[in-house]
């Protein structure tokens, strides 16, 4: 019994040496004449594609979410029986995230007072309940529902405006008052 622990000891030691100490392990599995490389090498694309990012970007803080300039809005809006409500709009820390700007079947604008666009993207049609199920084509959603849309880091956007949204018919949301009003 203690010989069978000396050589489980060893083998432990040893597996924890090769990779403590050298990053790369050669060695391949053969299944079925196909031969995959256990452990990627120093050498190969994911390792130079990391150290680029990591040199591009500074090392990560938290104060980056508590900076003013890295923060975006977002929207809430409630489905009623007319259509769609803006809510309310409020901060939300971290950049807009990655937006569609080519794909999807409704297009929203975020324009300023004077009616220049701040923001073009497209998302799935919001009233639109999905599902995966198969047998299923989906719904409408329940007056009272609602859900977030992100806008610009800007305080001069005054209005939202979707197109293609209801049988193709466009929709307008005056939001300037609840822009201000986050922003204080």
């Amino acid at each position: 019994m203690t010989y069978l622990k000396f050589i489980f000891r060893t083998l432990s030691l040893a597996l924890l040496l090769a990779v403590a100490g050298n990053d790369t392990i050669y060695g391949q599995v053969t299944t079925g004449g196909n031969s995959i490389p256990t452990v990627n090498t120093p050498n190969d694309d994911i390792y130079t594609q990391r150290d680029k990012v990591e040199r591009r970007s500074g090392s990560f803080s938290p104060s980056y979410f508590t900076n003013p300039d890295n923060r975006h809005y977002q929207i809430r809006l409630e489905v009623t029986g007319q259509g769609l409500r803006a809510a309310e709009v409020q901060r939300a820390a971290g950049k807009i995230p990655h937006l569609e700007k080519e794909n999807g079947e409704v297009q929203v604008t975020v324009r300023d007072a004077s009616g220049r666009s701040l923001l073009d993207y497209y998302v799935d049609n919001p009233l639109v309940v999905r599902s995966c199920e198969e047998d299923w084509q989906g719904g409408a959603l329940p007056v009272g529902t609602s859900f977030y849309l992100p806008l610009p880091n800007n305080s001069n956007a005054a209005t939202l405006e979707f197109s293609n949204l209801n049988n193709g018919e466009p929709l307008q949301l005056d939001i300037s008052a609840l822009v201000r009003r986050a922003g204080q």
